[in-house]
């Protein structure tokens, strides 16, 4: 990784805003510190429409035991609605993916806790409100 990143930009954009006061749990694996920095509004003046592609972009590949689920429903919740959409598409995914029961029903809920309405598009693309 890092020879790869010195002939290419290896950082990760943040567009969530400002997280000065956030201390990572050392007792967890780096993945949750980028899920808690990646899908929690932060402070300071922060983009809607890129805070949510940032969601729909840097989520780790594995769900972390529901805890990114619970992450994308707080947002699907208490979001604009830009932010809200790509939220409640990440937890639609989540509902088609091959994560194991238990978390397929964890995001099956949170899409209705939220009240997530989503609908595939007869070209095969997710659309959620």
């Amino acid at each position: 990784m890092r020879i790869a990143c010195d002939v290419v930009d290896c950082t990760m954009p943040v567009t969530s805003g400002s997280h000065l006061d956030y201390v990572a749990d050392a007792s967890k694996p780096i993945d949750y510190a980028l899920v808690d920095i990646n899908l929690t509004r932060g402070e300071g003046e922060i983009n809607d429409e890129r805070f949510a592609y940032q969601i729909q972009s840097s989520i780790p590949s594995t769900p972390l035991g529901g805890y990114v689920i619970d992450k994308l429903q707080h947002l699907a919740s208490t979001e604009p609605e830009v932010v809200r959409t790509a939220a409640c598409e990440m937890l639609w995914i989540y509902t088609r993916d091959t994560i194991g029961e238990q978390l397929i029903q964890a995001a099956t809920s949170a899409l209705e806790s939220a009240q997530c309405i989503c609908t595939v598009t007869p070209n095969g693309n997710v659309v959620c409100q």
